[in-house]
This record gives C-alpha cells, sequence and structure tokens, in this order.
C-alpha cells in the first residue's frame, strides 16, 4: 500500500464527509433507495455530525484515531440494519452480474480490487489506488498525475452505469442507489486485513451462508 504525500489529500462530503486521499485505499459501501427509513437515517447522521462538531480536538494523530472509531461506529449501525434484510433487488445472478462486470471494467486501471461482497441491499468494496500515482519504477511520484482519477469519480462510474443497466434491465425508472456512499480510508495494512475479513464475513453475519465461499456474489483476490 503506498503513502502518498499531505498535498495528496482531498475531501468532499455529501450527507457525510469523505476523506479520500491521492493513492489510498478505500473500503466502501454504498446501498439501494430506501432500504433505511428516513427518520432512522438521519437520526444515525445527525448524532454522527453532533458528536463530531461537540469534540473540539487539534489535527494530530489521536483526532484521525477518533475520528475513524466514531465513523466506524456510526457505520456500523447502518450496516447492521441492512444485514437484518435477507432478501432485496441485488439478490439476482443477473443482477448481481452487472455491478460484479462494472466493478471488474476499472480493475487494474484505476485500482486494484482487493475484495467485494454483493449482499441484497448493499455492495461491500475495498480497493487500492496507489497504482495510479506509482512511476515506472514502482515509486510514489512526486506530483499528482495529471491524469487520475478521483474515488468520487470512480464511484460515479460505477454506481451511474449500474443504476441505468439495472433500470432497463428490469424495465423500471428513478433512482436506484441512496445518494451517499460510505467510505472509509485503510490506513495499514493490518487494517486492511480486519476489513478484507469483514467484507467475507458479512453474508455469514447476515446468516445467508455458513461460510463465505459459499455466497456466490463474494470476491476476493487471489493473493489475499
Amino acid at each position: 500500500m503506498a503513502h502518498t504525500s499531505k498535498q495528496f489529500k482531498s475531501f468532499y462530503r455529501n450527507r457525510l464527509p469523505h476523506l479520500a486521499p491521492v493513492g489510498g485505499c478505500f473500503f466502501v459501501t454504498f446501498r439501494l433507495k430506501n432500504t433505511l427509513p428516513k427518520s432512522v437515517f438521519k437520526k444515525i447522521v445527525a448524532d454522527y455530525n453532533r458528536v463530531i462538531k461537540e469534540s473540539i480536538l487539534p489535527m494530530d494523530s489521536a483526532a484521525n484515531d477518533f475520528l475513524m472509531k466514531t465513523y466506524d461506529k456510526y457505520f456500523h449501525q447502518i450496516d447492521s440494519l441492512l444485514d437484518k434484510e435477507n432478501e432485496g433487488l441485488l439478490q439476482n445472478d443477473e443482477i448481481a452480474k452487472i455491478i460484479s462486470e462494472r466493478i471488474d471494467m476499472f480493475n487494474e486501471k484505476y485500482y486494484d480490487l482487493i475484495a467485494y461482497t454483493i449482499m441484497p441491499n448493499h455492495v461491500h468494496i475495498l480497493f487500492d489506488f496507489s497504482k495510479q500515482v506509482l512511476d515506472e519504477n514502482g515509486l510514489v511520484a512526486n506530483e499528482k498525475p495529471d491524469h487520475y482519477v478521483q474515488l468520487d469519480h470512480v464511484m460515479r462510474l460505477i454506481m451511474g452505469a449500474t443504476a441505468f443497466m439495472i433500470n432497463k434491465k428490469l424495465n423500471r425508472t428513478g433512482p436506484l442507489w441512496a445518494k451517499d456512499s460510505y467510505d472509509r480510508l485503510v490506513r495499514d495494512l493490518k487494517e486492511r486485513a480486519h476489513i478484507v475479513r469483514y467484507i467475507l464475513d458479512n453474508p455469514v453475519k447476515a446468516r445467508m451462508v455458513n461460510e463465505w465461499e459459499e455466497w456466490p456474489y463474494t470476491y476476493l483476490k487471489e493473493d489475499h
């Protein structure tokens, strides 16, 4: 996993904040629209924002740890609610294939795909963007490459196209995905290993299968 300089960092916000350093490794979750009651989702987001706002901390490693742990706490609340729904639009071979093929399309181009699982109503992906900032010697470039494709743009490529294709397949119209995705910067290999296990265990935890290998919509890179 490459480490890039602070000048490469970028930040964007929809309903949740997103920190996306250039060349980072990211754990991303996106879900179907209307999979959570709006009142429940708004309360979780409001509680998260309140805790962050009330916590005035200097921007150091301790503050970063606090922000990550707080984000994880509220993410797990949402993910646990999603896992309670064992049936959904994505639990369909043809629909899951549309999503997996779109994710695979940008593998080795914009990122190294490490793992994903397609659940009935949401998708988890872990991918590493460092390949975009490495030079011909495998070293991190001194400047951000002009051709770099940021995380938020990649997510639009994945979510926008799959929404169009799935809607066409099902002869439906309107938004397919919830507006905001949830992304977490992965800071080291230990954390990455933990997230890989989290992704693989998601169908097991949701009681869809007994072993992760039994779930047909899960991918794991061979060297992991």
